[in-house]
């Protein structure tokens, strides 16, 4: 039994289909073979959609030239996987196991599509609420008070200025009164003298 299956989260594919990944992702894609760790050889090559056949991971590595970097492979029992890290667009190809035994080869092939990145953009910043006008009712609320106290205070001021004018006007009439008795006794002063000289005059004529 051959099958094939990509470790995107849990996501499986059957041989032959076609496999979707995000430009960016690390993939790992796993072929299920059959007694694969007592192959002889393991190879896994890549043929892009403009480009020809090409080997990409191999156990064990039988050629002069270092594999690709950004590809690692691993043998388990039953499945090779290869995982291939920042896939892009040009990771997009079909993709091809081989497991090389004394008497038989066994083979799985897949598909692979890579998609852009969705573009996340970021939200909006938020804006502070616009303050609203007052309404009429707080405008009453706000003006009402304001009004009060300057009534109070006009209405304080005012007795104030009247009280102040009442003493004023007492004082006044205080005083007036004081100059109006000192004329009286003055006057009185001066009437009663010239009968005092006119009685002396009038003992010395007797006499």
């Amino acid at each position: 039994m051959i099958s094939v299956g990509l470790l995107i989260a849990t996501a499986l594919a059957v041989a032959g289909s076609k496999i979707e990944a995000t430009d960016g992702q690390n993939v790992t894609i796993c072929f299920n073979i059959d007694e694969v760790e007592k192959a002889d050889l393991v190879r896994i090559s890549f043929k892009g959609d403009n480009e020809g056949k090409r080997l990409i991971a191999q156990i064990p590595w039988r050629s002069n030239i270092p594999p690709p970097s950004g590809v690692s492979m691993d043998i388990e029992k039953g499945r090779v996987c290869v995982t291939i890290q920042k896939v892009s667009n040009s990771s997009s190809g079909l993709y091809e196991a081989r497991a090389f035994f004394r008497e038989k080869m066994s083979e799985v092939k897949v598909q692979l599509v890579v998609k852009e990145a969705p573009v996340y953009t970021s939200p909006a910043p938020e804006h502070p609420p616009t303050p609203k006008p007052p309404t009429s009712d707080l405008l009453w609320l706000t003006v009402i008070p304001l009004v009060m106290i300057i009534g109070i205070s006009g209405v304080v001021c005012f007795w104030r200025r009247r009280k102040i004018q009442r003493r004023q006007k007492k004082k006044l009439k205080n005083n007036s009164n004081a100059s109006g008795g000192n004329a009286e006794a003055l006057l009185a002063v001066k009437t009663h003298q010239p009968c005092s000289n006119h009685q002396a005059n009038s003992k010395s004529i007797s006499v």
